[in-house]
């Protein structure tokens, strides 16, 4: 088989951090100036059964598994549109995942598939506790066992992230930008 022409494919930028750290509004903004696709991390397909197992304080490796299948799926949709030369950008990828299950205490091992592409920009958005803090409380009550736990679970998400994934560029929100 013949090497793939690596020149003709497009860009692929992820942009993770901490719940209320900007992600979305950030990769949102991206998107936008750029003209680049934003895809979602979590297809509408799966937040059914997410939502299911939101309240199921014994779903934790079932959580981590539908999540990791989430992935998947979005992988596909992010190959096509990079093999095709086009430019995208998402939200969480499969290190939030990892990150928040693994902090959470998972012992599910999920391998990431060979085939997962790989992101050629990776921001880590960082922001002062309290002005994170302080989002959170403006979105109202943390709902669900899981979203709280985790909340729970933020420092070890971001230690997590630092030591398991090389190559971010970190942003600090406040000193950086203003989102």
């Amino acid at each position: 088989m013949a090497a793939k022409d690596k020149s003709k494919n497009g860009l692929f930028m992820v942009v993770e951090g901490l719940t209320c750290t900007g992600k979305s509004t950030f990769a949102k903004f991206l998107s936008e100036s750029l003209d680049i696709e934003y895809i979602s991390p979590v297809p509408d397909e799966f937040r059914i059964a997410l939502e299911f197992l939101e309240g199921d304080k014994d779903a934790l490796e079932a959580r981590h598994c539908l999540f990791h299948s989430a992935m998947c799926y979005t992988a596909k949709l992010v190959n096509a549109k990079i093999n095709q030369g086009q430019m995208v950008v998402v939200d969480s990828w499969i290190y939030r995942t990892q990150a928040s299950h693994s902090a959470m205490g998972s012992t599910v091992l999920l391998k990431i598939p060979n085939w997962f592409p790989q992101p050629d920009l990776k921001i880590l958005l960082n922001c002062a506790e309290d002005t994170r803090k302080d989002r959170l409380l403006s979105r109202g009550p943390v709902t669900g066992l899981w979203k709280t736990r985790c909340e729970d679970f933020s420092v070890e998400i971001l230690k997590w992230y630092k030591e398991n994934v090389k190559g971010w560029i970190e942003v600090d929100v406040a000193r950086d930008m203003e989102l």
